[in-house]
């Protein structure tokens, strides 16, 4: 039985989706925009179980403005149920949404053995599609904008941690170093410098090692 509190805020069982089965996509996409907490949460997740591609636009945009817990993780969770075919509209959300992202580097050192759950809520949504999603975070990483690089690192960094698909490991290090030199989250680099870093160049110098003069010297890596 779900209490009343739960049901303002979107919870549903399967006794309440039961009576929406039958309903066609387009009866469901009307229900994304439902006063009723409920009635969205229906609409999410059937959509999604059933893969309908044109509900993902409507999803993005009600996830960007729901307020209700249970709705908005049953939007969340349908939405990675489409996988890659969601990922080009969920990052036009990245970081436009709520004010809790990271503006700057924590004072205390993270100590918890689990990889930190991501900020963002169009990230968390990204990161439940796993390994698939990292040549599109790839993409990001070198071309959006700087002030968001701070989510996708954190995107990279959870599906790495524990999918153990380590391929994107060293760019998110080396971009991770771009960021700390130059005053987390306001660098200025560009994206062909930034694929310059990640092949090992230094921007300045397009050498593969860089001295503070920008003279290649030894090993010494930028």
């Amino acid at each position: 039985m779900i209490s009343s509190e739960r049901k303002k805020r979107g919870e549903i069982d399967q006794n309440y989706l039961k009576d929406y089965i039958k309903f066609s996509n387009k009866e469901l996409l009307l229900l994304i925009n439902d006063k009723d907490p409920q009635k969205r949460s229906v609409a999410a997740k059937l959509l999604g179980q059933r893969k309908y591609d044109d509900a993902i636009f409507l999803l993005c945009l009600r996830l960007s403005k729901e307020k209700c817990l249970y709705t908005k993780i049953e939007i969340s969770n349908a939405l990675a149920n489409f996988g890659t075919s969601a990922i080009k509209e969920l990052i036009k959300y990245i970081g436009k949404i709520g004010n809790n992202q990271h503006k700057s580097l924590p004072k205390n050192i993270f100590k918890k053995k689990n990889y930190p759950l991501p900020r963002d809520i169009f990230i968390r949504t990204i990161i439940k599609i796993g390994v698939d999603a990292l040549p599109f975070l790839k993409t990001l990483l070198i071309n959006k904008s700087d002030i968001f690089l701070s989510e996708i690192i954190d995107a990279i960094g959870y599906i790495t941690f524990y999918s153990k698909d380590y391929s994107l490991l060293d760019d998110i290090i080396k971009i991770s170093v771009l960021l700390l030199k130059n005053s987390f989250g306001k660098f200025v680099y560009s994206p062909k410098q930034k694929i310059q870093m990640i092949n090992k160049q230094c921007p300045k110098c397009h050498h593969n090692v860089c001295t503070k003069d920008g003279k290649a010297k030894g090993k010494q890596r930028y």
